[in-house]
């Protein structure tokens, strides 16, 4: 059964799914895509020609339309429980990132428990760019069935197509035949609305396909069920993962600002509370964003010290926060934070010149994001140094990282 409530009421014809990050605070947010911008614009005109009457203020919807000063993820969340058809564009760097699988994850959450066929039609896949060989797709869903006739459309991808001019009257053909399937399907097969839960909450459906995780981002915080006597909730949550050390500085938890660093450094990442590391495989290198406050509940304590326990303490790297404005911690910030440098001495977590700057924290948000993509390769780093059973189509290029992503999410050749 979906753990959806859903009504009658047709707000959107469209979401449009593509590859990209998770979305950021106004002031830092990426440029939208030209080429993604292009295409909903041009699918939203075809929506209408075909003959689309939508009550909702935008026939589509894709994350380019939210406003400055939005919540981003909740309106993300709202168009995902309002949309009648997911149109994602399938790249290989689609299936790498873990954003897009939560995209999809949330609007097929909608359609548990119907035939496959109604899901096949609420679900229209595009091919943007060539996907490798072995890739595999969510359920029963092929990007090529749109246009197969379309010679130029199956070897490149449309997003080729509409950037080459001699190419536009396949173009414009295979957005045609995209709109008419969304009208067809809103149409015949209504799907109505639904109150889904948010976006970041559910897993990527991309998980156990061709791609995996290469990175993981663990948070060791408290949550409002587990605060220390006297602690504020403002910066907390009912998961680990939801702290946000800077408060209403930031609208995004922590977590969310890391996944954004290390995917844009091409790492499909995924998060976890430290109670639960215990599901990230033995290979994966790691950053442990830490509260010191854990310092104050044994529990919280033990599931840190596992995370540099073994063989898999080598490529994990700690990374204390700590808001300088933060009131309540003046006080104690000093003795917070030689607490947490003590556990973490204890569990050999010290042992990189990397490792002995994170134990000594950052106290503002831009210190964070100045370091944290050091903090990623340097994990990756130890890893490759480290591991003894790497793989040599595993090992990062010469002079390290894993190529430079193409706005079509492959990666260039070293």
């Amino acid at each position: 059964m979906s753990d959806t409530a859903v009504d009658t009421r047709t707000k959107t014809y469209f979401f449009l799914s593509y590859a990209h990050t998770a979305p950021l605070a106004d002031a830092r947010q990426a440029p939208v895509d030209h080429w993604v911008k292009a295409l909903f614009d041009d699918l939203s005109d075809a929506v209408r020609e075909a003959g689309a009457r939508s009550p909702s203020r935008e026939v589509g919807f894709f994350d380019g339309l939210v406003a400055a000063g939005e919540d981003s993820r909740e309106r993300i969340t709202d168009a995902l429980g309002e949309a009648e058809v997911f149109v994602p564009l399938c790249s290989r760097g689609y299936f790498s990132m873990s954003w897009p699988g939560r995209e999809w994850s949330c609007f097929t959450s909608r359609l548990i428990g119907r035939p496959g066929e109604q899901v096949r039609r609420h679900i229209a896949p595009v091919l943007w760019a060539p996907l490798s060989r072995s890739q595999r797709m969510p359920g029963d869903v092929d990007p090529l069935r749109l246009a197969p006739d379309r010679r130029e459309y199956t070897d490149n991808g449309l997003r080729a197509l509409n950037m080459l001019s001699r190419y536009r009257p396949t173009y414009r053909d295979v957005i045609g035949r995209l709109a008419r399937e969304i009208v067809t399907a809103v149409r015949e097969c209504p799907l109505g609305t639904a109150k889904v839960r948010p976006v970041n909450a559910f897993p990527s459906a991309f998980h156990g396909q061709d791609t995996t995780e290469d990175f993981a981002v663990v948070v060791a915080a408290p949550t409002t069920d587990t605060l220390p006597d006297g602690r504020e909730d403002g910066a907390y949550g009912t998961r680990a993962t939801d702290w946000r050390p800077f408060g209403d500085r930031e609208q995004l938890s922590l977590a969310d600002h890391a996944v954004g660093i290390a995917e844009r450094l091409s790492f499909s990442t995924r998060v976890l509370a430290a109670a639960d590391a215990g599901r990230i495989p033995a290979h994966t290198p790691a950053v442990v964003l830490i509260d010191p406050w854990v310092t104050r509940d044994p529990k919280q304590l033990a599931d840190l010290r596992r995370m540099f326990e073994g063989e898999r303490g080598r490529w994990t790297l700690p990374l204390i926060v700590l808001d300088r404005a933060d009131h309540q911690s003046e006080g104690d910030r000093t003795r917070l934070l030689d607490d947490v440098e003590r556990v973490l001495a204890d569990a050999g977590a010290l042992t990189s010149e990397t490792a002995q700057r994170g134990a000594r924290g950052v106290a503002s948000m831009e210190e964070f994001a100045e370091v944290m993509p050091v903090w990623v390769t340097e994990a990756e780093r130890q890893y490759i140094t480290h591991s003894g059973d790497l793989r040599p189509s595993e090992k990062a290029p010469p002079g390290g990282g894993r190529g430079i992503r193409e706005p079509d999410g492959t990666r260039e050749r070293p």
